[in-house]
């Protein structure tokens, strides 16, 4: 006699997770580190890309961008390797300009094409740091802005 087959168990569908929600599941620091890597992966599934997310606490006082974070990138980088596409996600107020250079150059050097996810918001040496990408991608409440002194100065002193 032979035992009834049952039919495969279905896994229930994982929800699709957005941009906007990886900065806030990334900024949320009850949730586990499990569940944020889990967000990541499902997105560089979706982007076809390998994702490395740069997300400040835009509510603390110094968490400007600075050369560490480029020494930290470039960290991650190397371990990641080099790749033929990568993704971004990028939520900064700001900080200091060599800074996003370096991260620029570094992101260039490993892989073939870049794209800046900006979510939210990427403003002075973040905004930068979207100029130096192939692509930039934004929703509609997404922000870039620059400093009025270093908009001068790009624009060669024209107001």
């Amino acid at each position: 006699m032979t035992e009834p087959t049952q039919p495969p168990q279905e896994t229930p569908p994982t929800p699709s997770l957005g941009i906007n929600d990886l900065v806030r599941i990334m900024n949320e620091s009850g949730l586990g580190i499990y569940f944020r890597q889990h967000a990541i992966k499902q997105l560089e599934e979706r982007l076809r890309s390998r994702v490395l997310v740069f997300v400040a606490n835009t509510r603390h006082p110094n968490a400007l961008m600075h050369h560490g974070d480029a020494a930290l990138i470039e960290t991650l980088l190397r371990r990641i390797g080099k790749s033929e596409k990568l993704a971004l996600v990028l939520h900064s107020d700001g900080g200091v300009g060599e800074a996003s250079e370096k991260i620029i150059d570094l992101c260039r050097h490993y892989c073939e094409e870049w794209s800046v996810l900006v979510p939210m918001r990427a403003k002075s040496a973040a905004t930068l740091l979207t100029f130096g990408a192939d692509r930039i991608v934004m929703g509609f409440c997404s922000e870039l802005a620059l400093q009025r002194q270093l908009a001068l100065a790009l624009l060669g002193g024209v107001a």
